[in-house]
């Protein structure tokens, strides 16, 4: 009698745990739980690193492979150089930006709105109290590569999403793209599709710690940058600031979208989506700050 009571009680129990367990993962109460914990994880700059990058004559190239891109791009630059710079494109430039990008980019915003997730100016701009000044570059990290309906590789939803976080950044500051990740030649693909062209590529990369490692080094060859535009994830942001900054490069948050941004607070399958980047994250940053990464060669 008392074993089958005991049973009872466990069995209820149990359910109950897995009913909490469903609801935390389809609500956006436990990726926005781990999101706070991982922003309060502290970001030490390199100051020897940042003293290599220090001077910031970051250079651009002067020729490309596709010159035709390149003066599309530097037309964009000069018309926008007279501009005042702002926190958000105005209305009249958003549309325009929004009517460059693919119909199945734009079906995955839901609703396209969220495109305007952190536009920040190239100039000083104040975020939760803390003030960064002008950057050099806007850095898009890879978030994986897909396969479209010919079977030919492109880039995910993910990587589109920063991508076109991108494009809206680089019309209101008219900075420099830097494509980071194996997935950079398909990124600068999809970039050119739209009239934009990636500066520079750094191919070699396949983790977060490669990103900011590999990436530093060819900033430093091309001159420096003591400062760039970050863009990926909000999941992803603070370990790859971190990342950057142990390797002497500052950075100004630009947060991309995921696919069905924003999240609803009710059980809601996009919630998902979000639940998995941040748990990804945080077993990351755990890993990190207990053992280091592990998987992150010294050279490209």
């Amino acid at each position: 009698m008392h074993v089958a009571l005991w049973l009872g009680r466990a069995t209820v129990l149990a359910a109950g745990l897995v009913l909490l367990f469903l609801a935390l993962i389809s609500t956006p109460f436990l990726a926005k739980s781990v999101l706070w914990g991982l922003q309060q994880l502290p970001i030490e700059l390199n100051s020897v690193a940042a003293a290599a990058h220090a001077a910031g004559s970051l250079v651009k190239p002067e020729t490309s492979a596709t010159p035709d891109a390149t003066e599309l791009v530097l037309q964009q630059q000069r018309a926008q150089a007279t501009q005042t710079v702002r926190l958000l494109l105005d209305e009249r430039e958003y549309q325009k930006v929004l009517s460059q990008l693919p119909q199945q980019t734009l079906d995955a915003l839901q609703p396209t709105e969220t495109l305007r997730h952190v536009a920040l100016p190239n100039a000083s701009a104040s975020l939760d109290g803390q003030t960064w000044y002008v950057a050099q570059a806007i850095v898009v990290l890879g978030g994986g590569l897909g396969r479209d309906h010919t079977r030919e590789i492109v880039p995910n939803t993910f990587t589109e999403l920063r991508l076109s976080q991108a494009i809206l950044q680089h019309q209101v500051t008219g900075l420099p793209i830097f494509l980071s990740g194996v997935e950079a030649p398909w990124m600068q693909r999809w970039l050119l599709a739209q009239g934009i062209e990636a500066f520079w590529l750094e191919p070699r990369s396949m983790n977060t710690c490669e990103n900011a490692r590999f990436s530093a080094l060819l900033l430093l060859k091309q001159g420096g940058a003591a400062q760039v535009e970050l863009v990926t994830d909000a999941y992803h942001m603070p370990r790859a600031r971190r990342l950057f900054a142990q390797n002497g490069i500052e950075t100004v948050p630009v947060v991309a979208p995921l696919p069905g941004d924003p999240t609803v607070w009710w059980p809601d399958r996009r919630n998902l989506v979000h639940t998995r980047r941040a748990l990804h994250e945080l077993a990351a940053n755990v890993r990190d700050l207990w053992v280091g990464e592990i998987n992150c060669r010294e050279v490209p």
